[in-house]
């Protein structure tokens, strides 16, 4: 074949090229044109245009020879680098080729993307030979990805990242846990409910591995490999997979762009930030949802190839067709797990190549018909996540769809779905490729039965009625809690009043903050002592709390847990605790580990109090305090977002047991 003459050609000239001599005066411009006409030949040949790409090749091949003829004294080593890289680039990407096993030069990464179904799972082996697992996939894949560690002759991992809580990115870290000693776990620190993550997370406490959180801009070196996190930031978002652990790695010219199952908001605010830059390999995200990989998100990252993890024939329909296209109008190459099996990419400092484990699906005439069929969604079954795939239908309508099904039963056509309160006709236009009805297979979500409790009696009664006093009646707040997407909005713009708190001023004016306050109460404080003194002014700033409270605002308290037990502090702090949680308030603690010093308070949304004022008679009454009170909502959501920080960390450990 043409392409595997002009490879030996091109590796004769290599040969010829290590008897030139090592002294050199500078790499020659020709060369240049020579490493361009090689990429030109590449790009040729991924699309399959096999004659224009050997014309190219060979032309290089010329200026090789005149550069070799012309500059004997040019550096050998340095030719015979650049060019091997070259032609072993080609030799890996020829269509014939790919997959045929030929190393690179010089010392590798390897990307694993292993085949796991309709989930996620990455192995990072460096050149160094520390080795990364991304996710797990799902809790029946484990046992796959384990085969696969093995096979790949993998003893230790040094760095496990689960980039979000979903069961299909998750599941099957467990198995490998149990089969290989872990170094360091790593989660994005969102708070999740299922069992099976918090049996995870029991797991990586009980084999006593270092936990840490995954956050933006945290950078790590595993020898000449860079780690760059560029998501999730401190203040966590709402949905769990714009919360994803988004991971760049940077091995010399190449760079590797995973992003879990982050969204378009996730993505949105990296491209907001700065963070993204060119890559040559993006895992895209969701598996192909189109609410993940974007125009915008591609537009700076543009990458050549993109990889997507998928399930044969999943529910969801992933890889979307929107998304392909995207992908084809950056001119990137995309493989599917669920085509190609496990994808293995190698890459030096300079070039990459990939190495797929199976050949591509033979050409079908019926094979779009099927492929839309299959992305199909089923109305009559499917569940919220599978109906906010839909365009145009989000969470809300998505919920309509299911409460109409639920109320009047299956659908009887797809054009049903325009009684669903929400969705008219221009919506129905939109859907209707994109749906159907199996009424046969229609099944309601089951119902647990109402159990009536037997109303207490004799001695249980007694008992009941004397602790009622810890269960008050607390009124409903009266506005909802502020969402993470919301902390992020950029504020209006605002002029900001400070003004100092000396001393007594300091109650003063925060007492008279939570007697105004309407909507909410956000506090941080390292001690405070509501003490003997009844009428003291900690007890009278916990009084105004209370009432607040029962208006229908929202108070939230953290306080500092000291890591040894009992002294004045601790102690302080307990018989507050107590106080505030009988009268209805959400109190907590902080990570005991770590010492908050914090004196904070944000109200409203708008009034900031930081200073040095601990919540003591001794601090509001007889030292010298100083605090100062700010007029900004830019100001307060920033200290907002400091407080879910420290929240989150909270209910992590609290979870994990330490």
């Amino acid at each position: 074949m043409k392409i595997f003459r002009a490879t030996i050609v091109f590796l004769l000239c290599l040969i010829s090229l290590t008897l030139l001599s090592s002294a050199w005066p500078g790499p020659p411009e020709e060369y240049k044109q020579a490493y361009l006409l090689i990429k030109d030949a590449d790009r040729l040949i991924r699309g399959y245009q096999l004659e224009p790409a050997v014309k190219k090749y060979h032309r290089a091949l010329d200026i090789l020879d005149k550069i070799s003829n012309s500059n004997p004294g040019w550096n050998r080593l340095g030719i015979k680098k650049k060019a091997a890289h070259c032609a072993e680039y080609l030799w890996g990407r020829s269509p014939d080729l790919v997959g045929s096993g030929r190393g690179l030069y010089g010392q590798k990464i390897e990307f694993s993307f292993i085949d796991v179904g309709q989930g996620d799972s990455t192995l990072v082996e460096c050149p160094n030979g520390q080795n990364i697992l991304i996710d797990g996939g799902k809790r029946n894949a484990g046992a796959r990805v384990v085969k696969y560690l093995k096979g790949r002759g993998i003893r230790k991992i040094d760095l496990m990242i689960a980039t979000h809580p979903d069961a299909d990115h998750v599941g099957g870290l467990p198995a490998v846990i149990n089969n290989f000693p872990v170094e360091k776990f790593m989660d994005p620190g969102k708070p999740h409910t299922t069992s099976y993550y918090d049996d995870l997370l029991t797991l990586v406490r009980d084999k006593k591995i270092f936990y840490e959180l995954g956050r933006q801009g945290n950078e790590y070196n595993f020898g000449e490999v860079k780690l760059k996190i560029l998501s999730p930031p401190d203040a966590l978002f709402e949905s769990p997979n714009n919360c994803s652990v988004v991971t760049e790695f940077q091995y010399g010219d190449i760079k590797f762009l995973l992003t879990g199952d982050a969204a378009k908001e996730s993505e949105l605010r990296m491209l907001n930030k700065g963070r993204l830059s060119r890559c040559q390999i993006l895992k895209a995200g969701h598996h192909g949802s189109r609410h993940s990989t974007g125009e915008y998100f591609l537009l700076p990252v543009k990458p050549e190839v993109a990889i997507i993890s998928c399930g044969k024939d999943n529910a969801f329909g992933h890889p979307k067709r929107e998304v392909l296209d995207r992908l084809d109008a950056v001119d990137c190459d995309f493989y599917r797990t669920d085509e190609r099996g496990t994808i293995r990419v190698e890459a030096d400092r300079y070039i990459y190549k990939v190495f797929l484990e199976k050949k591509p699906p033979k050409e079908n005439p019926h094979a779009e018909r099927k492929r839309l069929e299959s992305e199909k969604t089923n109305i009559n079954v499917a569940h919220l996540d599978q109906l906010i795939e839909l365009p145009r239908i989000g969470p809300s309508k998505g919920q309509a769809i299911i409460d109409y099904r639920e109320e009047h039963g299956s659908f009887k056509c797809i054009a049903d779905i325009v009684n669903v309160s929400g969705i008219g006709p221009k919506t129905f236009e939109r859907l209707q490729d994109w749906i159907t009805v199996k009424v046969g297979k229609a099944s309601k979500p089951r119902r647990v039965a109402s159990i009536k409790k037997k109303k207490p009696t004799g001695k249980k009664k007694e008992a009941e009625d004397r602790l009622s006093y810890l269960k008050p009646t607390v009124a409903a707040y009266r506005f909802p809690e502020i969402t993470r997407e919301e902390l992020e909005m950029k504020p209006k713009e605002e002029k900001v009043e400070v003004n100092l708190l000396n001393n007594n001023d300091y109650f003063q004016r925060v007492n008279q903050l939570f007697n105004e306050a309407k909507e909410s109460i956000y506090i941080v404080m390292f001690v405070m002592n509501s003490g003997k003194k009844k009428r003291g002014q900690v007890n009278k700033l916990m009084k105004s709390l209370v009432e607040a409270r029962k208006r229908g605002v929202r108070v939230r308290v953290i306080l500092d847990k000291p890591m040894k037990e009992g002294g004045f502090e601790g102690e302080a702090n307990e018989k507050s605790y107590q106080k505030l949680e009988k009268a209805g308030i959400e109190v907590e603690y902080d990570y005991p580990k770590i010492k908050t010093h914090d004196k904070l308070m944000v109200v409203d949304g708008k009034y900031t109090v930081i200073g040095s004022h601990n919540w003591t008679e001794a601090a509001l009454t007889e030292q010298n305090e100083v605090s100062i009170l700010i007029k900004s909502e830019a100001i307060a959501k920033d200290y907002l977002k400091y407080f879910y920080q420290l929240h989150d960390q909270t209910e992590r450990f609290t979870k994990m047991g330490w």
